[in-house]
């Protein structure tokens, strides 16, 4: 069996001294004894800065629509040059593709005059 060992001490906690209280005259440390509070200061202070806050905010809505309107100038002329750039692709393409019909109907053309050729040739040597 284990050997049951007796609980340590408790260890001594070290407080820091505390100067004395000092007496002063005018008692400024009795919770009881408080100023007069200002609340209309303290209420012309809020709407002082609210009305800083408002006129803040005021200003950094200007400057987001003045971005805003900006950006509306950019992306119109993006889309502006991006139709017209698709307008040049649709007529390069409409332009490769007749080229090619084109080419096509010349070598059709040139194929039935060969045939007819070799029609005409096989004719006249089989008089």
């Amino acid at each position: 069996m284990a050997a049951h060992t007796a609980p340590l001490p408790p260890t001594p906690v070290k407080r820091a001294a505390i100067p004395p209280k000092q007496e002063t005259t005018n008692n400024a440390d009795d919770p009881t004894d408080l100023p007069p509070f200002d609340w209309d200061d303290l209420r012309r202070r809020f709407a002082a800065a609210m009305q800083d806050a408002e006129d803040r905010e005021g200003k950094l809505m200007n400057e987001l629509n003045e971005l805003f309107a900006y950006f509306a100038v950019w992306a119109g002329s993006a889309r502006g040059h991006e139709a017209h750039r698709g307008v040049r692709r649709l007529n390069t393409q409409m332009r490769f593709v007749q080229n090619e019909e084109e080419e096509l109907g010349r070598k059709r053309d040139h194929y039935i005059k060969v045939v007819e050729a070799f029609k005409s040739a096989l004719e006249l040597l089989g008089e």
